[in-house]
């Protein structure tokens, strides 16, 4: 059997099939994009509709189910999956706003986490490219802190490390040349106006002194909503810092 028989056989069961593919592929980006733990409940109720509606099709295929048994079933199976639906909906939105959101969209301070949370969060994109690809080796006193955004909230990710010399030689010479501003060491307040300075006090013990130089490869003044992406260097203590974040 060709493609095209394929199509022609059934196009109602292979349309409503795919729509349920889609639907899947959907929701499994969801959960991997905004959340930190996967629900594979959610996950398999989810595909419920892809693993029902293509059974159908493919009876129907086989020649191992009319066409009028196959639209009764395929009203009884939308059906049940609109209940269900419904369903899942409430009491997943229940249990979301009772405890469920802490557990998905809490920020995490683990450094063996930085790799996974730098591709979930698009890299290598415009908008996170600036940040390594991996922890150096040689880089000492490492923090880190991403907290996930969903739907317009905010979001944050900062990497801070000490490093070498010739490392913070190489992220100045690099950057330098391609950035909006170029905050010298001290002078961070005259900036303010223009530019948001991060706050990484959420990173337990660090601090984001006037001894820093910062190098803002864009972003915007603080207001309701906005973004600030870059690079910090002190010379002095030989530390790097890689922020990206959006309100």
């Amino acid at each position: 059997m060709n493609v095209k028989t394929a199509i022609k056989k059934a196009p109602f069961c292979l349309g409503i099939t795919v729509l349920s593919a889609v639907f899947l592929i959907h929701k499994i980006y969801f959960v991997l994009r905004y959340m930190r733990q996967i629900p594979w409940i959610y996950v398999l109720v989810c595909a419920l509709p892809l693993l029902l509606f293509g059974s159908v099709y493919v009876l129907r295929l086989l020649r191992q189910m009319e066409k009028n048994t196959a639209l009764m079933w395929n009203i009884l199976i939308t059906a049940a999956l609109v209940v269900a639906i419904i369903l899942n909906f409430v009491f997943g939105a229940m249990y979301a706003f009772k405890n469920g959101f802490d557990t998905y969209l809490d920020g995490t301070s683990d450094v063996g986490e930085y790799r996974a949370m730098l591709w979930q969060n698009g890299y290598p994109s415009k908008s996170m490219c600036h940040f390594p690809k991996e922890i150096p080796k040689e880089a000492n006193n490492v923090s880190f802190w991403e907290n996930p955004q969903f739907l317009q909230g905010s979001f944050r990710m900062f990497l801070m490390y000490e490093t070498t010399e010739k490392d913070i030689a190489k992220y100045r010479k690099k950057y330098e040349p391609l950035a909006a501003a170029v905050i010298p060491p001290g002078e961070q307040k005259a900036y303010r106006q223009d530019y948001t300075v991060p706050d990484i006090s959420v990173m337990e013990g660090r601090e984001l002194t006037d001894a820093f130089e910062i190098i803002l490869l864009g972003g915007t003044p603080f207001g309701n909503h906005g973004f600030s992406r870059g690079l910090a260097v002190n010379e002095k203590t030989n530390e790097i810092l890689f922020f990206y974040e959006i309100w």
